[in-house]
């Protein structure tokens, strides 16, 4: 999946589920916008590896998260990104494809994290902040073989719920994923996404 793909699923996911939902769009004064409910979040998104190769190309990819939002401000919940095929530079800074006998020229990531949200506003629009811990699985695919690693995984970063009615928001996405044990060590990269969040 391409860069241009993966903003495209993005804003399909969102204009399709818009579209679908019979909800009527409401005013501030009149619902409340989050808290006291279970939440799920469908986005696509857009990775671009930021660790030590060159010439890296952005990939596209899904995220889902689910949890539960106990008041305005604070949430907890467990998430699952995939990202394919981050393509960058055979040469300076390749990552060895162990196994393979050369540097690998892409790779495919799979996490599973748990963590929260912090909100700062309890308004129609809601920017938050979000922290994770979780596993990530790498395969890096070159000199004809893959092979794969396996680490802890730090994912920091947030976010913007944008509510159109009291049960439903569109989402804007973006967090630093960090893997810091294993063969997935230096497989850092910087997630962007959009999509839906339901109440």
């Amino acid at each position: 999946m391409t860069f241009a793909s993966g903003v495209r699923a993005g804003a399909a996911l969102a204009v399709a589920l818009l579209l679908g939902v019979p909800a009527p769009f409401a005013r501030a004064d009149e619902v409340l916008y989050g808290g006291n409910d279970w939440y799920v979040t469908a986005a696509g998104i857009v990775g671009v590896d930021n660790s030590d190769v060159s010439g890296a190309e952005p990939s596209g990819g899904a995220t889902i998260s689910t949890g539960f939002r106990f008041n305005r401000w604070v949430a907890t919940e467990i998430a699952a990104e995939w990202i394919e095929k981050i393509r960058y530079d055979r040469g300076s800074g390749a990552k060895t494809c162990r196994g393979s006998g050369g540097a690998s020229n892409s790779y495919n990531a799979w996490q599973v994290t748990s963590g929260g949200r912090l909100y700062f506003t309890e308004s129609l629009i809601q920017p938050y902040l979000l922290g994770h811990l979780g596993l990530i699985q790498t395969r890096d695919n070159g000199g004809g073989r893959s092979c794969e690693g396996t680490g802890l995984v730090a994912r920091l970063g947030g976010g913007v719920d944008v509510f159109v009615s009291n049960g439903l928001a569109i989402s804007i996405l973006g967090a630093y994923v960090l893997p810091t044990t294993g063969a997935s060590r230096d497989h850092d990269y910087v997630s962007l996404g959009l999509g839906i969040t339901w109440y």
